[in-house]
């Protein structure tokens, strides 16, 4: 699934940022894809809403989603296996884009995200989580859409002043790829969706569905949308932590190495 966003995101031409952002997602689950449009949609508005748009470029926003395999259990039980979950299919993402490039002219995506749904044990309860992987080049022509902060080009040279607010990056990173990585928050499940996936077998996903009849709701609002009466939907649930996992790209001069 590919998805055309149109509003337009302004940068200064000085940078001669890119005029075409890629994004690959390792899953083609609506409420998945819809998750990361709508975190980067965000925060490519406050990064433009900042900038002088005197020589502007318009930016669009080009997320596909491809199935692929997320090489731990469908039901992740643990934490570090969901974290896995995630960084494999941010990289298996970013595989299968390249293995059926070029999109649009591009032989490879500028960003590639994995979104892993996991479960885990909170003093005997069974608890819902998950994490968000992101994988890519932190070139400077990204970082002129993500960031809006200067960066001096040799971090030890940081004065510690903060109070700089222009929008020229002068912040350089090879050509190396980093890792952006960030945990939701966790709420605990109810008791018989709980039984059900611990007796059961089921998937939280099947769980939920048998107990609040409905279908396929992992592909809609989710465990987390029928438990908050609608309040918090499952993309809007995976929204805060893809934008913790994009702080290295929002602040590359705190963050020299990404994530590990």
């Amino acid at each position: 699934s590919t998805y055309h966003h149109h509003q337009p995101y302004h940068q200064p031409s000085i940078i001669m940022p890119i005029t075409t952002l890629t994004v690959a997602v390792g899953s083609t689950n609506p409420a998945k894809i819809r998750s990361v449009q709508q975190a980067l949609e965000q925060l490519l508005l406050v990064v433009s809403a900042g900038n002088d748009n005197t020589n502007a470029v318009t930016l669009e926003l080009k997320v596909q989603g491809f199935s692929v395999a997320s090489g731990v259990p469908d039901q992740p039980m643990q934490d570090e296996d969901t974290k896995r979950g995630a960084k494999n299919r941010a990289k298996a993402a970013f595989a299968a884009f390249c293995a059926t490039a070029p999109h649009d002219g591009a032989v490879e995506p500028h960003l590639a995200i994995g979104l892993e749904g996991g479960l885990e044990d909170q003093d005997g309860d069974l608890a819902c989580m998950a994490w968000m992987a992101v994988y890519g080049k932190r070139s400077d022509d990204v970082l002129a859409w993500t960031s809006s902060k200067v960066v001096p080009t040799n971090s030890s040279n940081n004065n510690g002043d903060d109070d700089d607010d222009s929008s020229i990056i002068n912040y350089t990173i090879k050509d190396e790829y980093s890792w952006g990585l960030a945990k939701t928050a966790s709420f605990v499940l109810p008791p018989k969706v709980t039984k059900l996936i611990q007796e059961d077998g089921m998937e939280l996903g099947d769980a939920d569905d048998v107990v609040f009849s409905r279908i396929k709701s992992k592909h809609g609002s989710g465990t987390v949308g029928i438990l908050t009466n609608g309040l918090i939907d499952r993309s809007k649930y995976y929204e805060h932590a893809l934008l913790l996992a994009m702080v290295p790209w929002i602040r590359p001069d705190v963050y020299p190495t990404g994530h590990r």
